[in-house]
């Protein structure tokens, strides 16, 4: 859950939460002259903040690609829950 909040929510919501604050700002500095929020913008600017963000995220994390990852399987009747195990290199297929 955390991982989702910081790697999707928080990017996305990030600049619309900049920009309110800008706005509520200059609406307090100027009150006769309104900020108009400009929702689309700001919607893909948070959508590109967030991609960006998960790409960054998957291209460093060195942890999935260090492990293999078996299945859970059903054995005479016992289901055998799934586990990680460290990568052989001795019998990785280049």
């Amino acid at each position: 859950m955390m991982r989702l909040l910081l790697t999707i929510l928080l990017p996305f919501l990030l600049p619309i939460l900049i920009f309110l604050v800008y706005a509520v700002y200059q609406n307090r500095k100027n009150p006769d002259k309104p900020v108009m929020i400009p929702w689309g913008w700001l919607f893909v600017l948070g959508g590109a903040l967030a991609g960006i963000t998960i790409i960054a995220f998957e291209l460093t994390n060195q942890s999935a690609k260090d492990v293999n990852y078996q299945p859970s399987r059903l054995i005479d009747g016992q289901i055998i829950p799934g586990t990680l195990t460290p990568k052989d290199e001795a019998h990785e297929i280049r």
